[in-house]
């Protein structure tokens, strides 16, 4: 008897310890968990790039170079290729005895009334000579050199017709030598030019060019 009332009261608390551990389970089970809280992004919009315009464009600025220094610009040299219409190289008609010797050009001047010298220096003409006159000064600038030409282009080789060509109004010489012909300096109404050739003809060719003043008093032209 006594050992049956020990084993119900013991059923008895079994149960009721039972029901205290379900009851706190479906407490435990139907208490809601709180739910983590969801951040949304903070989205910032693109910019919005234009187009540039179809007709518009769109150039691009280059830094300009860095300036050179500056150099001082050198002398043009003497043209000593061409003869007329004043003079050949530092040369010139109308020069004074004593300037057509300054210029350095010349050698064997000699003394007298109608005084000739030769051309000379770096780059002097074969066949070249000058005349000077005391009154008049350098009067006769005479090359026989195929480098030099007028500004015309006639030169030593030149035919009697190229010569002619180049200057309508050629003439023979006053004198009637036939080998001898003359032509009016354009740009210089105060000289004319005297040419020598060998040979008769359209085809005789020039052998000897001369740039003479008009005023020339030493020889006949």
């Amino acid at each position: 008897m006594r050992t049956s009332q020990l084993l119900t009261a013991a059923v008895i608390a079994a149960a009721l310890t039972g029901c205290h551990s379900a009851a706190g389970g479906v407490a435990a089970a139907g208490s809601p968990t709180p739910a983590a809280s969801a951040t949304r992004p903070v989205s910032t919009p693109a910019p919005t790039i234009k187009p540039a315009p179809a007709n518009k464009r769109v150039t691009t600025t280059k830094p300009a170079p860095p300036a050179k220094p500056a150099h001082p610009a050198k002398p043009a040299p003497a043209n000593t290729q061409v003869l007329g219409p004043r003079g050949f190289g530092a040369l010139r008609l109308g020069m004074t005895r004593d300037q057509a010797v300054a210029t350095g050009s010349l050698t064997g001047l000699d003394d007298r009334t109608c005084a000739g010298a030769t051309i000379s220096g770096p780059g002097a003409p074969k066949g070249g000579g000058v005349a000077i006159s005391h009154r008049r000064g350098v009067i006769v600038i005479t090359v026989g050199d195929p480098r030099v030409h007028t500004p015309e282009g006639v030169a030593w080789g030149s035919t009697l017709a190229q010569v002619g060509r180049a200057y309508p109004g050629l003439a023979q010489d006053p004198a009637g030598d036939a080998t001898q012909s003359v032509a009016a300096v354009p740009g210089n109404p105060s000289a004319h030019y005297h040419f020598s050739v060998a040979g008769t003809g359209p085809g005789a060719k020039v052998n000897s060019l001369s740039l003479v003043a008009n005023n020339q008093d030493c020889f006949d032209d």
